[in-house]
């Protein structure tokens, strides 16, 4: 084989001739072409992963390929390794990535040379507390106080939080341990963790320890499902808020060393999800891949939303257009509510473009977006963000137990659950309605996760709660003396038979383990059945065919799979409490290298090295949050975010400085009286 050849490398791993690619990988031009895209957008180390050339993916590796790249499917190559189930080379992937990330972040031009530039140094106290009104979730929520120090090119972090114990009710493990980062500027660094209490250190990087692979790879081995998350920020929006009579939007934060600073409150909201998830896998040999999937095209299902833009004051008819004929794709049939849709956003438009700014500044309510409630119904009655030949269903025997203004299906009256769930179990309603496919299929709809909620959640939260909250009583929930407190109502006193109530409790729990163990069953007959019915000569490629010029559509290899993509809405606001302008002594914006760092490995798609619409879409959305937020003149001195509905997070800065004759060099260093020995983050299960 000649360089000259079409895609040398691909051809290669094509006929697992390891031999031949090891010499190709001698000559220097080869090299630079590792990690070249075929006419069907696989590299050669997704190319050998996919069809399990185990001598070629190694060869691959060891001559330095991308681990990071993504295909036109957006997988990368630990994504194909970790379903292939090679344990040895999930471990070599993983390895590489760690040790690309720490390279790319010091290299010359990378991200700590930029931030260098626009911010050499920096102390920050930050106190971690997270909160909730439930007394028993509350107790078990993390608090820490994190001491961060950069100086130059040394970074170093301290913490109490050691590990995480989640037997029996979850808790922290405290201590007191350091992370110390030393980069240097063609690309090497070393880190190493301090436990200051023991006086022991230990070295992560770049000999990382055993215990540290370890955890690295129990999240990535004997995994059954594969979940993909893009982050869409198309609506994302931060509005300042303004003065109000009885809402505060300004405060003096106090911090430490008799220091305050005042802030304004902004509040941030509309964050969109969207989760791909890859499950029923088998491998097929050097076949095209067979995908089931209710999604249209996988490689590009993502709702590629318009960009926004401030600069527009007049009703844009062709962007009410746009964004129209994305809802339109979305509903089959039930035109004339369309036709009524579009004149309500037309209408709303119009209203809010005539308001002045301060009337809604402090609303909660999505007035902010145009479109937004909109949207929020058309998600909510479609599970997949593209669903193919699954109509809306608009009325349902459910249809009079559920109120369609509760947009979260955990906000529903616990006695309207027991009602549906009753009805789901005995296959008919009080009326001897039977059940129909449309009846799962609109509760499907219009509250993704609900059916699977009441089979296998709700029976381990059934309290019989009342919405007047009238009186409180204490009944023998079981005949083992076991009690628990529930909220009745006075005519419900006499009707309550809690034995009964706790044997209902005990067959919901045997009837939700045999759902899931027949739900378990009927995929491995789909799959068996898939395998079956597979054409196994028809679906073979040969060389010549997949490396065919004219040949260019999107192709994957080797595998069976089924795709399912889901859209989440986060509605509840994010509030930042944002330094007043120029006032603090560090900005938001001086933190973007690092930010940028962060989300490179967090969200390979923006560390990719293509062009691609997520990463473009990543640095829109950057810029769009930093001007919207005023990040160049402002820092957050408070930030609360909601993490579930009765939790939510609070980062406070308590000190901040810039000098670095304040920061010691000697915070960098190893204590001489500190010994060599085993240092890790403690995950007790």
């Amino acid at each position: 084989m000649t360089i000259e050849n079409t895609y040398p490398l691909h051809r290669c791993v094509y006929r697992n001739d390891e031999t031949t690619l090891k010499e190709l990988l001698k000559d220097e031009k080869m090299r630079k072409r590792i990690n070249e895209k075929d006419n069907h957008g696989n590299s050669p180390i997704h190319l050998a992963i996919m069809l399990d050339r185990r001598n070629c993916i190694l060869t691959l590796l060891n001559n330095g390929c991308d681990p990071i790249t993504r295909n036109t499917y957006n997988w990368n190559p630990l994504d194909e390794a970790i379903m292939l189930g090679d344990i040895d080379i999930v471990e070599k992937i993983t390895i590489m990535k760690l040790r690309d990330y720490a390279k790319q972040f010091a290299v010359s031009g990378g991200k700590l040379e930029q931030w260098n530039a626009v911010l050499p140094n920096v102390y920050l106290k930050i106190k971690l507390k997270c909160k909730s009104q439930v007394p028993i979730i509350s107790k078990i929520c993390p608090k820490d106080t994190i001491h961060f120090y950069k100086k130059g090119n040394f970074l170093r972090m301290d913490t109490s939080i050691t590990g995480f114990d989640t037997r029996g009710i979850p808790r922290v493990i405290k201590g007191d341990v350091s992370i110390i980062a030393k980069f240097k500027i063609d690309g090497m660094c070393r880190i190493v963790l301090l436990d200051n209490k023991k006086k022991v250190y230990q070295e992560l990087y770049p000999e990382m320890p055993q215990w540290l692979i370890g955890n690295l790879l129990k999240s990535n081995i004997s995994i059954k499902t594969l979940y993909k998350v893009f982050v869409d920020t198309s609506n994302f929006v931060i509005k300042q808020k303004k003065n109000r009579i009885l809402k505060k939007t300004k405060r003096t934060v106090q911090m430490d060393r008799g220091k305050s600073y005042k802030a304004d409150l902004f509040k941030a909201k509309d964050i969109k999800l969207i989760i791909r998830k890859r499950t029923n896998e088998s491998t097929i040999g050097d076949r095209k891949s067979d995908i089931k999937t209710k999604i249209v095209n996988v490689q590009l299902s993502r709702n590629k939303t318009m960009k926004r833009d401030d600069e527009i004051s007049f009703i844009d008819t062709e962007l009410v257009s746009q964004k129209l004929m994305n809802i339109e794709k979305t509903i089959i049939g039930g035109e004339n509510n369309l036709n009524e849709v579009k004149k309500a956003i037309l209408n709303k438009h119009k209203s809010n473009l005539s308001k002045n700014d301060s009337d809604d500044d402090d609303s909660d309510d999505d007035s902010d977006d145009d479109f937004s409630a909109v949207e929020t119904v058309i998600s909510r009655s479609s599970y997949c963000c593209s669903t193919v030949n699954e109509p809306v269903v608009v009325d349902s025997i459910f249809k009079d137990y559920i109120d369609e203004s509760i947009t979260d299906y955990k906000d529903i009256n616990i006695f309207t659950c027991k009602k549906i769930y009753d009805i789901i179990m005995c296959g008919k309603d009080n009326n001897g309605n039977r059940i129909k496919d449309n009846d799962l299929l609109y509760l499907r709809q219009m509250y993704p996760g609900f059916v699977e909620y009441l089979m296998l959640e709700f029976q381990d939260e059934f309290m019989l709660i009342n919405d007047n909250r009238k009186s409180i009583i204490t009944r023998s929930m079981s005949k083992n003396g076991k009690t628990r407190s529930v909220e009745v109502t006075d005519d419900m006193k006499d009707t309550l038979n809690w034995d009964e109530a706790y044997i209902e409790r005990e067959k919901a729990k045997k009837t939700a383990a045999t759902i899931e163990r027949v739900r378990k069953e009927k995929e491995w007959e789909e799959k068996v059945t898939r395998l079956k019915n597979l054409d196994w000569e028809k679906s073979r490629i040969t060389e010549e065919e997949y490396f065919d010029p004219d040949y260019t559509d999107i192709l994957h290899m080797g595998r069976m799979m089924s795709i399912d993509e889901e859209r989440k809405t986060f509605n509840n606001s994010i509030k930042l409490w944002m330094s007043q302008e120029n006032a603090f002594p560090v900005n938001l914006n001086q933190f973007q290298p690092f930010i940028d760092y962060l989300c490179s490995i967090y969200f390979d798609q923006v560390n990719d090295l293509t062009k691609n619409f997520d990463k473009l879409e990543y640095f829109y959305g950057i810029k769009a949050v930093s001007e919207m937020i005023q990040g160049n003149r402002r820092f957050p001195l408070k930030i609360i975010i909601p993490i579930l509905t009765t939790v939510k997070a609070q980062f406070r800065v308590l000190d901040c400085h810039t000098n670095p004759d304040n920061i010691p060099d000697e915070l960098f260093e190893i204590p001489k009286d500190y010994k060599y020995g085993e240092v890790y983050f403690m995950n007790v299960k």
